[in-house]
């Protein structure tokens, strides 16, 4: 066997963790010294060990895109390829036009609620954005909204819709009104659910108040799930290691009613963040400087007619961006759901659904400030 040393020389007895936490209570030319050494080394060892131990219990390996298209692309489900991702979208219903846009880490199965209520009267598109779902990830690692845009845009142009109105929840609010704001002339009406806005918006909510009074920390439940994405290592280990119940926690902070969260919701949720290439393109978007570009006062450009929608015990993003968002659009209504939280589109589908078509349905005149509560 060819030695793993130099020819001159030979082995060099160092001392491995493992060597020296076997090592035991024998002797010691200097016991005090050597004996910290051999309890520091079992120490290390042990802590490599159950790092290990967890690792292998919480990886899980990436999930071929075919192996989903079964399950999640059934139906109305097509693909056209953009901008290098084969782009899963799905185009149903008769009537004016609706594009629906996700939020990070979901896909357009959070808008099955509103298809199933609205594709009567409306035509629905909703696709899922690079990055996420069955669409995936691109090859330049591209995932701001300006790309996202410019992916929505062509989608449009190839399904032969020149105008129409958009939603977006959370990240797919903050694309929506980049659209608007990058082609004014193909959005006729804009509902924002919960949207991110221009990043000067987004300032720490007030600590969560208990009944009896006692703050539990800025959120309630602790930290988003997702935030995870943005800690140095952290954010590595997440593209790797992503147990269910990592996925099930984050669920439970985006509804404002955590028995809601079906397991069957958790698993949809779990299988797709698990499609190749998914968990890395989230832990990019999720560090991508949304909105660090645009200025709150550009959201006055909006001359759309614009529904705003928002769960009150949204512990993601604030009600208080959304009262910002109302004062900063000139046409724009905001409407508040008790009990509700982040996603009220999913959580409470029927309720939002049928304002978000008593104000499609306003006459032009009217605009956002038009009653919408009573179709």
């Amino acid at each position: 066997m060819k030695s793993l040393y130099p020819s001159n020389r030979g082995p060099q007895q160092v001392p491995c963790a493992a060597a020296l936490a076997a090592a035991g209570d024998g002797p010691s030319p200097a016991s005090g010294w050597t004996k910290a050494r051999v309890l520091l080394a079992r120490f290390v060892a042990g802590v490599f060990a159950l790092l290990g131990i967890a690792g292998v219990s919480l990886y899980r390996a990436e999930v071929p895109v075919e192996d989903l298209v079964d399950d999640f692309a059934g139906g109305a489900s097509s693909f056209e390829t953009i901008e290098g991702t084969s782009v899963h979208y799905r185009d149903e219903g008769t009537g004016p036009t609706l594009l629906l846009l996700h939020g990070t880490a979901s896909s357009l199965h959070t808008w099955d609620g509103w298809v199933h209520h609205l594709k009567d009267r409306f035509r629905i598109l909703r696709l899922d954005l690079q990055g996420f779902g069955l669409t995936g990830p691109n090859g330049d690692h591209d995932y701001s909204a300006e790309r996202q845009v410019r992916v929505i845009a062509e989608l449009l142009r190839r399904r032969g819709v020149e105008r129409c109105s958009v939603a977006g929840n959370s990240l797919g609010g903050r694309i929506a009104w980049g659209f608007a704001l990058d082609h004014p002339q193909r959005v006729d009406r804009l509902i924002l659910v919960d949207s991110a806005g221009p990043r000067a918006l987004h300032v720490p909510p007030e600590p969560h108040v208990q009944d009896d009074g006692a703050k539990v920390g800025r959120r309630a439940g602790g930290g988003r799930t997702l935030d995870l994405g943005r800690v140095p290592i952290l954010k590595d280990l997440l593209t790797r290691l992503t147990p269910r119940f990592l996925v099930e926690r984050s669920l439970r902070q985006v509804y404002g009613d955590p028995t809601r969260v079906r397991p069957e919701l958790v698993d949809r949720y779990h299988r797709m963040l698990l499609r190749e290439g998914n968990r890395d393109a989230l832990v990019r978007a999720l560090n991508t400087r949304w909105g660090q570009t645009v200025e709150p006062e550009q959201l006055r450009d909006l001359h759309q007619p614009t529904l705003i929608q928002w769960g009150e015990d949204d512990r993601w993003i604030p009600l208080s961006v959304g009262q910002r968002l109302e004062a900063l659009i000139p046409d724009a209504r905001l409407v508040v759901y008790p009990g509700a939280g982040h996603v009220p589109m999913e959580e409470i589908p029927e309720e939002t659904a049928r304002d978000a078509a008593a104000f499609l349905l306003t006459s032009p005149g009217n605009g956002a400030r038009a009653d919408v509560t009573g179709l």
